[in-house]
């Protein structure tokens, strides 16, 4: 069945279908289509043109695919660390699907940038170490001399994957409380968004995560421990819950 391309609303979304599954070049077409029947429509054009650039970037890369995780690297120099990747991956997706009790059956799509694609692609700030947007992104500069980190920001965005699956996000005012009050399943889903976010605060700050753990072993707010970094817990929220839901 051939998608009448003037139904824009039908073809942003079976486009935003496509590239989910990895067809980025169906995705294109279908939104090179529509657009010229709704030239205004901003929002597809400028994931469109992200698209654009994306698949410029993945045309130079090469694709190693198995049962569940299809990576995307650098063949010349990055196979060895894609297939680290996967085993990384596979172990960690049935550790968080028994934590969780959801185990999703679509491909999930990792790619493995060199730091400069990692920034124009994802636009991600300076801090950031790793990206899920429906695919986890992470860029690969240094990590023969980190291992250990690489495999902890692998883990880090397939489990805020897993929490997105589930479609339940839990506001951070409520996991500073006892998760004695939650069912098996919201508590699961509790200690991977408070690992999520604890990881990315360490990540924002840095070396200055010691003046936060300060702050708060004095006795003081989450929200009075952010002020001396010039950060405010509602922004701080609102960034991480922005990336977390699905």
């Amino acid at each position: 069945m051939t998608l009448n391309p003037k139904l824009t609303g039908a073809a942003e979304l079976l486009g935003e279908i496509e590239y989910r599954r990895g067809d980025t070049e169906a995705a294109i077409l279908l939104y090179e289509q529509a657009l010229t029947y709704a030239p205004g429509a901003q929002a597809m054009r400028t994931r469109l043109d992200k698209w654009r650039k994306e698949a410029a970037v993945n045309g130079k890369l090469m694709e190693r695919n198995d049962a569940r995780f299809s990576v995307i690297f650098d063949g010349r120099s990055e196979n060895g660390l894609a297939s680290h990747t996967v085993a990384v991956l596979d172990r960690a997706f049935w550790r968080i699907g028994e934590k969780l009790g959801v185990y999703p059956s679509n491909r999930i799509f990792v790619t493995l940038y060199t730091e400069q694609q990692f920034r124009d692609i994802t636009q991600m700030p300076a801090w950031s170490s790793g990206a899920f947007d429906g695919k986890i992104r992470v860029p690969v500069m240094g990590v023969s001399q980190n291992m250990e980190q690489f495999d902890r920001i692998l883990v880090h965005e397939l489990a805020q994957r897993r929490i997105q699956s589930l479609g339940v996000v839990i506001p951070l005012s409520a996991l500073q409380e006892s998760f004695s009050r939650f069912t098996a399943a919201q508590a699961a889903v509790a200690y991977e968004e408070s690992l999520f976010v604890a990881d990315a605060l360490a990540h924002r700050l840095g070396t200055q995560m010691v003046v936060l753990l300060q702050g708060l072993g004095s006795g003081q707010s989450f929200d009075q421990s952010l002020v001396p970094l010039g950060l405010r817990a509602a922004d701080f929220e609102s960034q991480v819950l922005r990336r977390l839901k699905p």
